[in-house]
């Protein structure tokens, strides 16, 4: 199954709807042993750390199926330029302060007339939601490695497709287990609920030493959520792209990560439009 692919940051993004992104998921599910799958959620805080990690940018740049998860990647996808548009040539460069100009006529088009803001990407896809429906519509057998306490469990209870779990700390120490764990359940997808880049760099690491997985995947919060242990944005707000800011007034300890995925996020696709202007 092809999809269409367009590059932001270095980074490849399939340009896919929920449903074309659900199918992709059932076929990685279904393909013949030895045969494995790296899907990624790359949103906003997770490039810029990529922007300074080489080896976890490496990780987003090589993954199988990488889905937008991130309003602010809907916007970058149309305020830098398509290949075509691109310049090699320094000399034409704009200077930064109307890069900056450029930068707020887009966010301000992008955030209050968004039908008529021409984005390359048009579907935010997050790994909770993608999650869901994949529990929701596949009898495959999944591990679940995550979460907060319970959450799997809780998981696991309402949905007999789910053959394992380790909601415990993972360490370096326990990972021997965990794949001896992962193996002896005989699930052919796996969830990871770790946290970006925790989770990305684990299943880097480990995914070619659990042959019976066909597809793995980080989702972050996502067992919490469907766990009801943890409550989302209302739907308006994931809609208008504020999920964040509900994020922010119910953990303010968040702060940083916030600002790394809104104002450092801006400032690099700043950098990264004078680039390849």
């Amino acid at each position: 199954m092809k999809t269409h692919r367009i590059e932001l940051f270095g980074i490849p993004f399939d340009v896919v709807n929920t449903h074309h992104a659900l199918l992709k998921l059932h076929y990685y599910s279904q393909v013949s042993l030895g045969e494995q799958y790296f899907c990624v959620t790359p949103n906003p805080e997770m490039i810029v750390y990529a922007s300074k990690h080489p080896a976890f940018f490496r990780i987003l740049k090589d993954a199988d199926f990488s889905l937008p998860d991130g309003t602010g990647i809907l916007w970058a996808s149309g305020f830098l330029p398509p290949l075509e548009l691109q310049k090699l040539s320094s000399s034409r460069r704009k200077k930064m302060w109307k890069i900056f100009l450029d930068g707020v006529r887009s966010l301000w088009q992008f955030t209050f007339d968004r039908k008529n803001f021409r984005g390359r990407i048009f579907a935010r896809i997050t790994g909770t939601d993608m999650f869901g429906d994949f529990l929701a519509t596949s009898q495959a057998k999944i591990f679940l490695l995550g979460g907060a306490p319970l959450s799997a469990k809780t998981l696991a209870e309402n949905f007999p497709n789910i053959v394992g779990y380790y909601d415990g700390k993972v360490t370096s120490e326990k990972s021997a287990a965990i794949l001896e764990h992962i193996k002896n359940s005989d699930a052919r997808v796996l969830f990871v609920a770790l946290g970006s880049p925790k989770q990305e760099m684990w299943i880097s690491e480990h995914l070619s030493k659990i042959p019976n997985i066909r597809f793995a995947m980080g989702v972050g919060g996502a067992f919490d959520f469907i766990a009801g242990k943890r409550k989302r944005a209302p739907f308006w707000m994931q809609r208008a792209g504020l999920e964040w800011l509900f994020r922010l007034l119910r953990e303010p300890k968040r702060i940083v990560r916030i600002f790394r995925a809104t104002v450092s996020f801006f400032f690099l696709a700043l950098r990264e439009r004078q680039k390849l202007l």
